[in-house]
């Protein structure tokens, strides 16, 4: 739940390229400047902090999703931090699985700003236990979460969202591997 000092929030306008716009309510950064020093592989993978792709990824969505009810449907935020684009998602009636390698940023950080956007961008149509029944929150690395998946096809997720997963070589057939268990054969990963 939300702390009543909403201080702690920081906010950014966004305007897309073909004219959506929504207020991004987001904590602001916590570790340097230079973002990429924060990581340390296994370690702490930036959850923390808001990353130009997910902007990016946020704004795409905002124009594509426009109109496309995603009621019902299984999303995962792939790598999630912050939890904006999979907040974008819940607003759309889907159900979403928040995934991020540090349990401290899915409980410190996610949970809070998922919460504070969601009720930001539906306003009066804001149902706190509607959106509790559909927002999942796990952490791990994804080889460990592979590994606990049944691959069965009723199990898979329709849409894979991810932005800034894909910066570590090392990680690569992880991430193969969780998208092959977890992705639909129809569905598709953005």
């Amino acid at each position: 739940k939300l702390d009543d000092d909403e201080t702690m929030f920081s906010e950014r306008p966004l305007t897309t390229p073909l004219g959506g716009s929504v207020t991004l309510f987001y904590f602001p950064d916590t570790h340097d400047k230079n973002k990429q020093d924060c990581i340390q592989a296994g370690v702490y993978e930036g959850g923390f902090q808001l990353w130009e792709g997910t902007i990016c990824l946020l704004k795409h969505l905002i124009d594509t999703y426009k109109e496309v009810d995603l009621n019902g449907v299984k999303v995962i935020d792939l790598g999630c931090g912050q939890g904006h684009v999979g907040a974008y998602a819940l607003c759309k009636g889907a159900q979403v699985l928040f995934q991020d390698f540090n349990e401290n940023v899915i409980e410190e950080v996610t949970k809070q700003v998922v919460e504070k956007n969601v009720q930001a961008w539906l306003q009066d149509q804001f149902n706190p236990d509607s959106i509790q029944s559909r927002a999942h929150f796990i952490s791990g690395d994804w080889e460990d979460l592979a590994e606990n998946l049944s691959g069965e096809e009723q199990e898979r997720s329709e849409l894979i969202l991810m932005a800034d997963t894909v910066y570590n070589p090392q990680n690569y057939l992880k991430l193969y591997q969780y998208m092959r268990l977890n992705l639909s054969r129809s569905g598709i990963c953005i």
